[in-house]
């Protein structure tokens, strides 16, 4: 399973356990070779009701400007050495939720919780809401 719909599974996850209302933004853009992907994910989206709940932004050119909408983030990568998105991040002030294939290096501050991809969604879902309780959002 790819990261995308491994966000997808937590969203889900943790509307359901809590029912808490939020939304997913995904930031970026893909390109003619993964138009099929995109098409899978936007299917999911639609099958399970998440069409309210997913925010596609396109390409954007500067992450900086998004950074105080978010809440959290969520960084499910499979495979991953260094991502410029958390560092980043975390020059903001934004928690974390990494997946422990990432170089524990990113870790500045002491706002990135790190965990494996193969856990149940419901734990991705029980730490986001965790690090969203501890954080006051």
């Amino acid at each position: 399973m790819d990261q995308v719909l491994l966000l997808l599974l937590f969203l889900k996850s943790f509307m359901v356990l809590y029912q808490i209302n939020v939304k997913l933004m995904i930031v970026g853009d893909y390109d003619r070779k993964e138009a099929d992907y995109y098409r899978n994910v936007k299917k999911y989206i639609n099958d399970n009701g998440l069409v309210n709940d997913v925010i596609f932004t396109g390409l954007i050119n500067n992450l900086g400007k998004y950074y105080s909408a978010f809440d959290i983030l969520w960084l499910p990568s499979l495979y991953e050495g260094m991502p410029t998105v958390g560092i980043e991040a975390q020059a903001n002030g934004l928690p974390i939720l990494a997946s422990d294939v990432i170089t524990k290096s990113m870790k500045i501050i002491n706002n990135v919780v790190f965990l494996n991809t193969k856990n149940k969604e419901s734990l991705w879902a029980e730490k986001a809401k965790d690090i969203l309780s501890e954080n006051r959002i």
